[in-house]
Protein backbone atom coordinates (compact mmCIF):
# COMPACT_ATOMS: atom_id res chain seq x y z
CA UNK A 1 0.00 0.00 0.00
CA UNK A 2 1.35 3.52 -0.94
CA UNK A 3 -0.54 6.77 0.48
CA UNK A 4 0.11 9.53 -1.01
CA UNK A 5 0.23 13.44 0.29
CA UNK A 6 -0.12 15.94 -2.64
CA UNK A 7 2.69 18.95 -1.82
CA UNK A 8 5.43 16.86 0.30
CA UNK A 9 7.89 16.98 -1.70
CA UNK A 10 9.56 18.43 -5.31
CA UNK A 11 11.84 16.84 -7.75
CA UNK A 12 14.14 19.37 -7.44
CA UNK A 13 14.72 18.36 -3.61
CA UNK A 14 16.02 15.00 -4.57
CA UNK A 15 19.66 15.24 -4.11
CA UNK A 16 22.09 12.95 -6.23
CA UNK A 17 21.97 10.03 -8.68
CA UNK A 18 22.82 7.39 -5.57
CA UNK A 19 20.33 8.84 -3.16
CA UNK A 20 17.68 7.94 -6.20
CA UNK A 21 19.47 5.38 -7.62
CA UNK A 22 18.79 6.45 -10.87
CA UNK A 23 20.94 8.76 -13.53
CA UNK A 24 19.35 10.81 -15.82
CA UNK A 25 21.21 12.80 -18.27
CA UNK A 26 20.49 16.39 -18.76
CA UNK A 27 18.65 16.00 -15.71
CA UNK A 28 15.47 14.58 -17.90
CA UNK A 29 13.82 12.54 -15.84
CA UNK A 30 11.57 11.11 -18.06
CA UNK A 31 7.60 11.05 -17.75
CA UNK A 32 7.44 7.92 -15.64
CA UNK A 33 10.95 8.50 -13.90
CA UNK A 34 9.03 6.86 -11.01
CA UNK A 35 8.92 3.62 -12.25
CA UNK A 36 12.43 3.41 -12.87
CA UNK A 37 13.89 3.76 -9.24
CA UNK A 38 16.95 1.69 -8.72
CA UNK A 39 15.38 1.15 -4.64
CA UNK A 40 12.21 0.32 -6.21
CA UNK A 41 12.77 -2.24 -9.17
CA UNK A 42 14.98 -4.07 -6.57
CA UNK A 43 13.00 -3.75 -3.23
CA UNK A 44 9.40 -4.20 -4.60
CA UNK A 45 10.00 -7.31 -6.91
CA UNK A 46 7.34 -10.05 -6.57
CA UNK A 47 5.07 -7.46 -4.70
CA UNK A 48 1.40 -5.83 -6.11
CA UNK A 49 1.13 -2.23 -5.80
CA UNK A 50 -2.36 -0.15 -4.89
CA UNK A 51 -1.72 3.71 -4.97
CA UNK A 52 -4.08 5.74 -3.32
CA UNK A 53 -4.69 9.02 -1.29
CA UNK A 54 -6.21 8.09 1.85
CA UNK A 55 -7.26 10.97 2.44
CA UNK A 56 -8.54 11.51 -1.36
CA UNK A 57 -12.65 10.89 -1.68
CA UNK A 58 -13.16 7.58 -0.55
CA UNK A 59 -9.71 6.71 0.44
CA UNK A 60 -10.58 5.85 3.85
CA UNK A 61 -13.46 3.10 2.62
CA UNK A 62 -10.97 1.84 0.84
CA UNK A 63 -8.24 1.86 3.44
CA UNK A 64 -10.65 0.37 5.85
CA UNK A 65 -11.55 -2.31 3.60
CA UNK A 66 -7.97 -3.02 2.65
CA UNK A 67 -7.03 -3.46 6.30
CA UNK A 68 -9.79 -5.91 6.85
CA UNK A 69 -7.76 -8.48 4.56
CA UNK A 70 -4.10 -7.91 6.02
CA UNK A 71 -2.15 -9.92 8.57
CA UNK A 72 0.18 -6.91 9.14
CA UNK A 73 0.37 -3.75 8.53
CA UNK A 74 4.33 -1.87 7.89
CA UNK A 75 4.75 1.40 8.02
CA UNK A 76 7.87 4.46 8.23
CA UNK A 77 6.31 7.57 8.28
CA UNK A 78 7.01 10.15 11.37
CA UNK A 79 4.88 9.78 14.00
CA UNK A 80 3.25 12.85 12.83
CA UNK A 81 2.43 11.15 9.69
CA UNK A 82 0.91 8.11 11.12
CA UNK A 83 -1.51 10.19 13.17
CA UNK A 84 -2.20 12.57 9.80
CA UNK A 85 -3.04 9.31 8.00
CA UNK A 86 -5.00 7.41 10.97
CA UNK A 87 -3.08 4.20 10.53
CA UNK A 88 -1.90 4.58 14.53
CA UNK A 89 -1.83 1.25 15.83
CA UNK A 90 -5.47 2.07 17.34
CA UNK A 91 -6.86 3.27 14.43
CA UNK A 92 -5.81 -0.27 12.56
CA UNK A 93 -7.17 -1.86 15.28
CA UNK A 94 -10.70 -0.44 15.15
CA UNK A 95 -10.60 -1.60 11.45
CA UNK A 96 -9.25 -5.34 11.84
CA UNK A 97 -8.89 -6.75 15.54
CA UNK A 98 -6.44 -8.86 14.85
CA UNK A 99 -3.90 -7.02 12.89
CA UNK A 100 -0.38 -6.69 13.89
CA UNK A 101 1.37 -3.42 12.92
CA UNK A 102 5.15 -2.64 12.48
CA UNK A 103 6.32 0.47 13.07
CA UNK A 104 9.76 1.74 11.91
CA UNK A 105 9.48 5.45 12.33
CA UNK A 106 11.67 5.76 15.57
CA UNK A 107 14.70 3.99 13.93
CA UNK A 108 14.23 5.65 10.78
CA UNK A 109 13.85 9.08 12.53
CA UNK A 110 16.76 8.50 14.81
CA UNK A 111 19.20 7.45 12.12
CA UNK A 112 18.26 10.57 9.99
CA UNK A 113 19.55 12.15 13.13
CA UNK A 114 22.23 10.57 14.21
CA UNK A 115 23.68 9.15 10.37
CA UNK A 116 23.96 5.63 9.43
CA UNK A 117 26.67 5.06 11.64
CA UNK A 118 24.24 5.08 14.17
CA UNK A 119 21.88 2.67 12.48
CA UNK A 120 24.52 0.33 11.75
CA UNK A 121 25.64 0.36 15.34
CA UNK A 122 22.04 -0.02 17.16
CA UNK A 123 21.02 -3.09 14.45
CA UNK A 124 24.84 -4.53 15.24
CA UNK A 125 24.38 -8.04 17.41
CA UNK A 126 26.58 -7.45 21.23
CA UNK A 127 29.78 -8.09 20.52
CA UNK A 128 30.19 -8.40 16.67
CA UNK A 129 32.75 -6.72 14.54
CA UNK A 130 31.91 -3.16 13.47
CA UNK A 131 31.46 -2.45 9.71
CA UNK A 132 33.98 -2.55 7.32
CA UNK A 133 35.31 1.33 6.28
CA UNK A 134 34.41 2.66 3.63
CA UNK A 135 37.58 4.21 2.39
CA UNK A 136 36.97 6.41 -0.10
CA UNK A 137 33.65 5.16 -0.77
CA UNK A 138 30.59 7.30 -0.39
CA UNK A 139 26.75 6.65 0.18
CA UNK A 140 25.88 9.95 -1.20
CA UNK A 141 28.09 9.71 -4.74
CA UNK A 142 27.88 7.15 -7.60
CA UNK A 143 30.37 6.23 -8.65
CA UNK A 144 32.84 7.08 -6.03
CA UNK A 145 36.03 5.41 -5.35
CA UNK A 146 39.47 4.55 -6.17
CA UNK A 147 39.96 2.43 -9.92
CA UNK A 148 42.67 0.86 -10.95
CA UNK A 149 43.80 2.10 -14.24
CA UNK A 150 46.42 0.91 -16.90
CA UNK A 151 50.01 0.73 -15.69
CA UNK A 152 51.80 -0.49 -12.87
CA UNK A 153 50.88 1.42 -9.71
CA UNK A 154 48.17 3.46 -11.58
CA UNK A 155 44.92 4.99 -9.65
CA UNK A 156 42.55 7.22 -10.42
CA UNK A 157 40.05 8.46 -7.28
CA UNK A 158 36.59 9.68 -8.62
CA UNK A 159 33.52 10.82 -7.06
CA UNK A 160 30.58 11.90 -9.07
CA UNK A 161 27.98 14.04 -7.12
CA UNK A 162 25.67 15.06 -9.30
CA UNK A 163 23.61 14.86 -12.57
CA UNK A 164 26.02 17.35 -14.19
CA UNK A 165 29.01 15.63 -13.01
CA UNK A 166 27.98 12.26 -14.24
CA UNK A 167 26.93 14.28 -18.01
CA UNK A 168 30.36 14.92 -17.84
CA UNK A 169 31.84 11.94 -17.66
CA UNK A 170 29.70 10.33 -19.94
CA UNK A 171 30.81 12.77 -22.46
CA UNK A 172 34.47 11.83 -21.60
CA UNK A 173 33.90 8.18 -22.00
CA UNK A 174 31.62 8.57 -24.64
CA UNK A 175 28.96 6.21 -22.91
CA UNK A 176 25.05 7.47 -22.80
CA UNK A 177 23.52 4.33 -21.26
CA UNK A 178 20.23 5.50 -19.89
CA UNK A 179 18.88 3.11 -17.09
CA UNK A 180 15.60 2.72 -18.86
CA UNK A 181 17.32 1.61 -22.00
CA UNK A 182 18.76 -1.30 -20.76
CA UNK A 183 18.20 -4.53 -18.39
CA UNK A 184 19.80 -3.83 -14.48
CA UNK A 185 20.86 -6.45 -12.55
CA UNK A 186 20.04 -7.10 -8.76
CA UNK A 187 20.65 -9.30 -6.09
CA UNK A 188 18.63 -12.80 -6.76
CA UNK A 189 17.71 -15.19 -3.86
CA UNK A 190 20.84 -16.43 -1.50
CA UNK A 191 19.02 -19.98 -0.90
CA UNK A 192 17.84 -22.54 -3.04
CA UNK A 193 15.19 -25.39 -2.68
CA UNK A 194 15.75 -29.01 -4.22
CA UNK A 195 11.56 -28.97 -3.76
CA UNK A 196 10.43 -26.05 -3.85
CA UNK A 197 11.83 -23.81 -6.30
CA UNK A 198 11.74 -20.00 -5.90
CA UNK A 199 11.36 -17.37 -8.09
CA UNK A 200 11.28 -13.23 -8.31
CA UNK A 201 8.68 -11.77 -10.35
CA UNK A 202 9.09 -8.14 -11.85
CA UNK A 203 8.66 -5.06 -9.47
CA UNK A 204 5.09 -3.32 -10.22
CA UNK A 205 4.98 -0.23 -11.80
CA UNK A 206 3.20 2.65 -9.37
CA UNK A 207 -0.73 1.54 -9.42
CA UNK A 208 -0.38 -1.38 -11.72
CA UNK A 209 -2.63 -3.31 -9.42
CA UNK A 210 -5.43 -1.17 -8.70
CA UNK A 211 -8.32 -2.56 -10.43
CA UNK A 212 -7.25 -6.11 -9.59
CA UNK A 213 -7.38 -4.88 -5.99
CA UNK A 214 -9.79 -2.95 -5.66
CA UNK A 215 -12.05 -5.35 -7.46
CA UNK A 216 -11.02 -8.09 -4.61
CA UNK A 217 -12.45 -5.89 -2.09
CA UNK A 218 -15.76 -5.66 -3.78
CA UNK A 219 -15.20 -2.49 -5.46
CA UNK A 220 -17.39 -2.09 -8.95
CA UNK A 221 -16.27 -1.28 -12.36
CA UNK A 222 -17.98 2.25 -11.82
CA UNK A 223 -16.95 2.93 -8.49
CA UNK A 224 -13.20 2.44 -9.65
CA UNK A 225 -13.63 4.56 -12.45
CA UNK A 226 -15.11 7.08 -9.61
CA UNK A 227 -12.11 6.57 -7.26
CA UNK A 228 -9.39 7.57 -10.47
CA UNK A 229 -11.53 10.70 -11.57
CA UNK A 230 -11.15 11.84 -7.81
CA UNK A 231 -7.90 11.18 -8.20
CA UNK A 232 -8.11 8.75 -4.76
CA UNK A 233 -6.02 6.35 -7.09
CA UNK A 234 -3.40 7.27 -9.35
CA UNK A 235 -0.90 5.52 -11.33
CA UNK A 236 1.62 8.43 -11.64
CA UNK A 237 2.72 10.69 -8.25
CA UNK A 238 0.59 14.06 -7.59
CA UNK A 239 2.40 16.94 -10.23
Amino acid sequence: MIATEPGSWKWGQLSGPLSRNGIFLDNDPGTDWFNRLGHWNKMDRSKRDLCIDVKGPGGREVLHRLIGTADIVVNNYSPRGVRSLGITPTELREMNPEIVTLDLSQLETAIAVAGDQFGEASLRPAGAAPPPRRGARSPDAAPAGVYRCRGEDAWLALTVTNDESWTALADLLGDHAHPGEQPELFPGLPFRFNNTPAAIAPPPKLGQHNEAILTELGYTTEEIATLYEANTIATAPPS
